[in-house]
């Protein structure tokens, strides 16, 4: 008798230390945050993050069985009541191993092994302030700024997170201007919004897949979570990613990252970012950042790129942009971050951009080399040079070449002026010191006893200078103009232009005075007839270097002088 009651002690000891073990580890606390995702994803990253075994069959768990649940600091045993609640699967801990099973009995919205239940307890949402959230915790104090400058991540300074860590199947996307920063209950907590496209599994990876339209292929339901090698659609398909090749025949669609080549019939669509070429008959549009190439026949567009986008028509690009655009009709990109160089065949517009070649119309925030188009460029800052028929800047460092140059800050000046060609003259010169414009005004008056009349003597001229700097004070200037003489008319019809060179130096008296002096070199053609002598030339030269008639046109040289105030 000795021996049965041995083996009841025993068996008692056993089945009481199998108890408590099973108390313990059933009750060690979890945090979990899922939304909507996979149950086995939810399983698997359960198991990861807590060390846990599970076994279980893979047919007996439900395939698209999806389950939200959030919960803070929890027993083991709670949570997995909760997500096995909608389900026919209960479990049971053998050894270190947690066994998942079906059971047919089980009720509806049952528990595992709280079968007591009546109900699901509420679920704890009061700390879920953003939506999928991983929290990341630091004790006891705020960082300082010199430990928490704005440009390091929070990773950099704290690590990974450590109170929910995300699975494998969920890829946390730290963007620091999504980041929020919270002082609760005597700790610093971080927030990190998760990729919201991206919460789920981690893309299966295959070698291949075929498919005839989306989700009609050999990756089937998975279509949209695996990442294929090759992908031939020969409509259309849809990928969870592409490392390596995908042609299309008509459309190629990817939920997430593409590093390879795409080639489409008609488009490529991208989720994610894409690492690789691009090419299309008609568009490729990205959703994220783009490294590399696309070119399509119509359009291309991508909100952050740094790469090369050839298209038919127009390319788009977001607020970071740097590398290459060029289109038949547009090139634009939204914001001031990025530097690109932009051809297009009527019009670009950008936030910062090396360089703009347009047929009509140029616009940018800033210009780094050089902006030319056939009509206007628009500019804040110029740091090179503009050239076309009208050009508008705040500022300008290099040149800025048109027929008109508006430069906010750059070298506008008017001149009142003396010559001995034209006695009176007002000058308008705009653009800045390195090349400006002038437009030009002048007269002068005869005496009726000497010149038999009292008819006026006036000209209109357009012409362009440059001004060195010799010191604070002092500028060179260096001018040519083309003056139209209406030599005692209202408007002379014959060739009557005077052509001057001059060099003047101008001395600044005061902040918006100067004074300036110098001599003109000027060369004079006319076909202008004097009916009472039968001469041709022009009478307005005081004298004469050369003068010479051939083929019924005269040209007339002398030097001469121009001085004035300039305002």
């Amino acid at each position: 008798m000795k021996y049965p009651r041995l083996i009841v002690v025993l068996c008692w000891v056993l089945c009481s230390n199998l108890l408590g073990q099973s108390s313990a580890f059933l009750g060690q606390t979890v945090s979990v945050d899922y939304t909507e995702i996979l149950l086995a994803d939810a399983i698997e990253d359960l198991g990861r993050r807590y060390h846990i075994l599970f076994s279980y069959s893979s047919n007996q768990l439900p395939a698209n069985q999806r389950v939200t649940l959030y919960l803070r600091e929890a027993p083991l045993a709670e949570a997995l009541d909760l997500l096995l609640a909608e389900t026919k699967l209960v479990y049971a801990l053998i050894g270190n191993q947690v066994v998942l099973k079906a059971d047919p009995n089980k009720p509806e919205r049952g528990f595992g092994q709280l079968s007591s239940r009546e109900s699901l307890p509420p679920l704890d949402r009061s700390r879920r302030e953003l939506k999928n959230p991983v929290v990341s915790e630091t004790a006891g104090r705020r960082p300082s700024k010199e430990e928490y400058p704005p440009d390091r991540s929070l990773t950099d300074l704290f690590g990974p997170p450590e109170t929910i860590q995300p699975s494998e199947a969920v890829r946390a996307k730290e963007v620091s201007s999504l980041e929020k920063r919270e002082f609760r209950g005597g700790r610093d907590v971080t927030l990190l919004f998760l990729d919201s496209m991206n919460v789920g599994k981690e893309p299966d990876v295959s070698v291949a897949q075929v498919s005839i339209l989306p989700f009609l292929g050999t990756n089937f339901t998975r279509s949209a979570q695996t990442t294929n090698h090759f992908s031939f659609n020969l409509f259309m398909g849809t990928n969870g990613g592409v490392d390596g090749l995908e042609v299309g025949g008509l459309f190629n669609t990817i939920t997430g990252d593409v590093r390879g080549t795409q080639l489409a019939g008609l488009g490529n669509v991208v989720a994610g970012n894409v690492k690789g070429s691009q090419l299309a008959g008609l568009f490729n549009v990205n959703g994220g950042h783009t490294a590399g190439l696309q070119a399509a026949g119509l359009f291309n567009y991508t909100t952050r790129a740094q790469a090369a986008q050839l298209a038919g028509l127009f390319n788009v690009g977001g607020s970071e942009y740097g590398g290459l655009q060029a289109a038949g009709l547009f090139n634009l990109t939204t914001g001031r971050e990025g530097r690109s160089s932009q051809l297009a065949g009527l019009m670009n517009a950008t936030g910062h951009a090396k360089m703009q070649v347009a047929g009509l119309i140029n616009v940018a925030g800033t210009v780094e080399a050089v902006q030319v188009a056939g009509l206007v460029n628009i500019a804040g800052e110029v740091k090179g040079v503009q050239i076309g028929l009208l050009n508008v800047a705040d500022t300008v460092g290099g040149a800025s070449i048109g027929l008109l140059s508006l430069v906010n800050r750059g070298y506008n000046r008017i001149e009142i002026a003396a010559g001995d060609a034209l006695w009176a003259n007002l000058g308008l010169k705009l653009g800045t010191r390195r090349f400006y414009n002038i437009f030009h005004g002048g007269l002068r008056w005869y005496d009726a006893s000497v010149a038999g009349d009292e008819e006026l003597t006036w000209g209109v001229g357009y012409g362009f200078g440059t001004a060195a700097r010799l010191s604070p004070r002092t500028l060179l200037n260096l001018e040519l103009l083309a003056i139209h003489v209406n030599e005692r008319s209202r408007w002379t019809h014959e060739l009557n232009l005077l052509n001057q060179f001059r060099m003047t130096l101008d001395f600044r008296l005061g902040r918006t005075l100067s004074l300036f002096a110098g001599g003109t070199f000027n060369v004079m053609v006319s076909r202008l007839l004097d009916p009472d002598t039968g001469e041709i030339g022009s009478g307005i030269a005081p004298y004469h270097w050369s003068n010479y008639t051939t083929n019924g046109t005269n040209v007339q040289t002398w030097a001469g002088f121009n001085a004035g105030l300039r305002f």
